[in-house]
């Protein structure tokens, strides 16, 4: 038997933190993400079924952020009968890219490869985030020296600084061109 002993003179106290709340459907009966399913059964029994309705509803019911920003979903099968015409019931899902995400014969480097992958994906998104932060600093800036190093030399990166910069020049002369015409 256990028995359970409060240390006086210990801080019990559970500290207080900012917790994301992760992703979910607006439907409060979908299981919040992040969580994994596992699918046993005999032949004919359901498994592919029970999976793409659990899928779809994801699907049909928007899963949204923190923020309430609507997510995609991507659906990623390692199933030996994913192509199978005896198991069309895959083809019902829009998550699902069979050209890419569908791998009939599993192995643990198939399986690294295709977590790489979405890593991959994450870091492009999140690199484009930052781009698109680094743009809008620029645009509210008419001081470049008030502008992150950091941000500029992203933008510089992607060759949009120097035709922002043309840009502006531009539209500076234009804007007393038209003043001196006025």
């Amino acid at each position: 038997m256990i028995k359970e002993i409060k240390l006086s003179s210990l801080n019990n106290v559970i500290p207080k933190v900012n917790k994301k709340e992760p992703p979910r459907s607006v439907n409060n009966d979908l299981t919040p993400f992040f969580f994994t399913s596992m699918f046993i059964g005999s032949k004919n029994s359901g498994k592919s079924y029970g999976l793409v309705k659990m899928i779809k509803n994801y699907e049909e019911q928007p899963v949204k952020d923190s923020k309430g920003n609507i997510l995609e979903i991507r659906t990623i099968l390692f199933c030996p009968t994913g192509n199978s015409e005896a198991n069309p019931i895959y083809t019902t899902l829009k998550s699902l890219d069979f050209s890419n995400d569908v791998i009939l014969n599993y192995s643990d480097t198939k399986l690294i490869e295709k977590l790489n992958e979405i890593e991959k994906d994450k870091q492009d998104i999140e690199d484009y985030n930052k781009y698109v932060k680094a743009y809008k600093i620029f645009e509210k800036n008419e001081n470049i020296n008030l502008i992150d190093p950091e941000y500029l030399i992203l933008l510089h990166e992607h060759e949009l600084i120097m035709f922002l910069m043309l840009h502006l020049k531009y539209l500076k002369k234009l804007n007393q061109h038209q003043s001196r015409q006025n």
